[in-house]
C-alpha cells in the first residue's frame, strides 16, 4: 500500500545518488511514522514541524475527485489547510534538540504556527541533533552541522530591453510573465577550501504596487532566473518545470571550484509595479539538503503513475521521515 507523508517544507525523489539514499522498510499498514522537517539558519530561532504519517486509505483528501475537493476547500472558507492539519500535524509530541553534544533545548508547540519552536539561534558550525517522540509512533532522530557561509560579491550590473521576453517564453524554453527590461547581473562567490560544498542561488525580481498615500497593497515576484554557466547545468533534469528550462537546476556544489573564487552572470527579468529590485541570496546549504531539493526536483518532472518507477524523496531522518538541514548565506538588493 502507498504511504502518504505531511507536506515537506520546500516549497523539494531520488534518483540514483550513489550511497546518499534511504530506503525504509514498510512493514504494513500499521507501519506509520513520524515526519519532522527542521532547517537551522544563523538568521533566525529553530523551529521545526512534526506530521504523522499514514496510509491512502485513512487520507480523506487523497481519494477526492476534483469537484470534491474544491466543496473540501469551500465548506474551510477557502483554508483547506486547516482542515488537512487536524489529521497531519502533531501537537502532543515531545522535541528536543542538541547542540554541540552537550546543550539541550526542548521545543514547544507553538499552535498558531502548528510548529515547535525555542529561543536558540543556532551559529555555523553548530552540530545539531535532533530527537523526537510521540505516543504510538517510533522516535526518530536526526543530525545536521550548520554549514559555513560562502562569499559573494556583486562585481556589475546592466539593464537592456530583450526583444525575445515580447512574450511569456524565451527561445530557451523558460516561462516567466514580466516585462521586457532584464538586469544582467555578475557575481563572484568565494569558496572555502578543504571540503565539498553544496550552495542554492536565490534571484527574486519584485514588483510592488502601493496606493497614493504610499502603503503597499500587493505585489508580484518571480524566482526564475536564466544563466548559460556551467555550474547551473543538471542532466538529470530532462523536462523543465514552473518556469525552469529543462537541465537547469539552481542548486550546485563546488566540485568544479573548490576553495577558489568563481565568477558568473545571470539575468532577472523585471516584475510590473513599482520600486523595481532584485534580491540576490547565495545560500551555503547542508548535503543533505541538497540531496533532499535535488530529488524533489526529479520528483517534480517525473510522472507519478502505474508504468513509472516510485520516487524516492531524500531522507536523513532515522526511524521516521522529512529533512533535516541547514543554510547560512547572506543576500543583497539591487534596484532597477
Amino acid at each position: 500500500m502507498s504511504k502518504i507523508v505531511g507536506i515537506m517544507f520546500f516549497p523539494l525523489a531520488l534518483f540514483l545518488l550513489s550511497n546518499c539514499e534511504k530506503v525504509l522498510p514498510y512493514a504494513g499498514e500499521d507501519d506509520d511514522r513520524l515526519e519532522i522537517n527542521v532547517l537551522a539558519d544563523p538568521d533566525t530561532t529553530l523551529s521545526m514541524y512534526v506530521f504523522r504519517t499514514f496510509s491512502a486509505s485513512e487520507a480523506e483528501v487523497t481519494s477526492m475527485m476534483m469537484t470534491d475537493y474544491w466543496k473540501y476547500v469551500l465548506a474551510s472558507n477557502y483554508n483547506a489547510d486547516s482542515l488537512i492539519r487536524k489529521d497531519v500535524v502533531l501537537s502532543n509530541a515531545q522535541a528536543k534538540v542538541t547542540v554541540n553534544g552537550a546543550e539541550e533545548h526542548q521545543l514547544r508547540y507553538d499552535p498558531e504556527k502548528h510548529n515547535y519552536t525555542c529561543g536558540y539561534r543556532p551559529k555555523e558550525g553548530d552540530m545539531l541533533r535532533f530527537e523526537v517522540t510521540a505516543e504510538d509512533y517510533p522516535p526518530v532522530a536526526a543530525e545536521v552541522t550548520v554549514p559555513r557561509a560562502g562569499r559573494m560579491e556583486i562585481l556589475r550590473t546592466r539593464k537592456f530591453v530583450d526583444s525575445k521576453w515580447s512574450s511569456g517564453v524565451s527561445s530557451d524554453g523558460i516561462m516567466d510573465w514580466g516585462m521586457d527590461t532584464v538586469m544582467s547581473i555578475t557575481l563572484r562567490l568565494t569558496d572555502p577550501g578543504s571540503e565539498r560544498n553544496y550552495y542554492r542561488l536565490k534571484i527574486r525580481s519584485i514588483g510592488e504596487n502601493r496606493n497614493e498615500a504610499g502603503e503597499l497593497i500587493d505585489y508580484s515576484f518571480s524566482d526564475v532566473f536564466e544563466s548559460s554557466d556551467v555550474i547551473f547545468m543538471d542532466e538529470n533534469l530532462v523536462e523543465g518545470c514552473w518556469g525552469w528550462p529543462a537541465n537547469f537546476s539552481n542548486v550546485f556544489d563546488d566540485r568544479i571550484f573548490d576553495g577558489t573564487s568563481y565568477t558568473f552572470t545571470v539575468e532577472s527579468r523585471q516584475r510590473f509595479g513599482d520600486n523595481t529590485h532584485v534580491v540576490v541570496e547565495l545560500q551555503s546549504i547542508t548535503p543533505e539538503l541538497y540531496y533532499y531539493l535535488k530529488s524533489i526536483m526529479l520528483y517534480r518532472i517525473t510522472d507519478q503513475d502505474s508504468y513509472t518507477e516510485a520516487i524516492q524523496i531524500y531522507s536523513n531522518v532515522d526511524s521516521g521521515w522529512g529533512i533535516a538541514g541547514g543554510i547560512s548565506g547572506e543576500k543583497q538588493i539591487i534596484y532597477f
